[in-house]
């Protein structure tokens, strides 16, 4: 385990991860609007009351409050400006533009992984557009099914109000499971269709446990820290949002690259894995 800890640090080093995670920063942060506009503007055609509030609670329990003030302010004015052509007309662009962010992962995960990208860039963004889509149905799916466990929640409450707490406890759990799980499923489906290379899919791989494991706890703290001992917003007043959201997007893509690390030196020593499928 010592001569595990001690190469991951001289690979993560070597590989640079938090200059990579900054290069992330830079494309994530230049998609994720667009993408939350095209997201929020389906919300009226889909078959789900309160699917804007629950997103927004749910942030809100991760970001930092002036991130998500933040993100509120834009859906207000998407969600105040509807539009069926602002779903047709926006479609394509911004699938293009949120897929330029995962295209950025992909080339950092050829980094980490040291392999070249042989595959040519429509290719590549293929994968990359295919991803997008698949996250975005899947945050609306995990979200949809939130409500739906809320539903269930309120029915089993009224039914039976003598056991209102063991619903409570029960659902709640439920709700982090999902979410835990979407997690895990998001880094899996990165991690093996992301680099150039042909390896095993592995859901449970250690990199991606850990990964998932240090962007909860680590979203937590950052919140904890940024509403207790910072004062961003006193000392940058309106941009200080901006800025939070660019420091959780910047230690979010340092996790991301360190838990591909993991997932290197894991099946190189057979960790959690019996058999490395790498071929280069």
């Amino acid at each position: 385990m010592i001569n595990f800890l001690v190469e991951l640090r001289i690979k993560s080093l070597k590989d640079d991860i938090f200059t990579g995670a900054a290069a992330l920063t830079f494309y994530l942060l230049l998609s994720i609007f667009p993408a939350v506009i095209f997201l929020f503007s389906l919300l009226p055609y889909l078959p789900f009351d309160n699917l804007e509030k629950t997103i927004l609670d749910f942030a809100s329990l991760v970001w930092p409050k002036e991130a998500t003030i933040l993100f509120s302010n834009v859906i207000n004015d998407v969600m105040a400006h509807q539009d069926a052509r602002i779903v047709s007309l926006s479609l394509l662009g911004t699938i293009w533009t949120a897929s330029t962010g995962m295209y950025a992962i992909m080339r950092q995960l050829n980094k980490t992984f040291e392999v070249t990208e042989e595959r040519p860039f429509f290719k590549g963004m293929t994968v990359a557009i295919l991803l997008t889509i698949v996250f975005g149905i899947q945050v609306l799916s995990v979200f949809s099914l939130i409500i739906f466990g809320g539903i269930l929640q309120d029915f089993f409450i009224n039914s039976f109000s003598y056991q209102k707490l063991f619903f409570i406890v029960a659902f709640e759990s439920l709700r982090l499971i999902i979410s835990v799980f979407s997690l895990l499923l998001g880094f899996a489906l990165i991690y093996h269709y992301g680099p150039n290379l042909k390896r095993r899919f592995s859901l449970f791989g250690l990199g991606n446990i850990i990964a998932v494991v240090l962007l909860v706890f680590g979203s937590l703290g950052f919140r904890y820290y940024i509403e207790n001992f910072s004062n961003y917003a006193n000392t940058y007043g309106s941009l200080g949002a901006v800025i939070i959201l660019m420091l959780w997007l910047y230690m979010a893509g340092a996790i991301l690259l360190f838990g591909s690390e993991v997932n290197i030196l894991a099946e190189k020593h057979k960790l959690f894995i019996k058999k490395s499928d790498m071929n280069h």
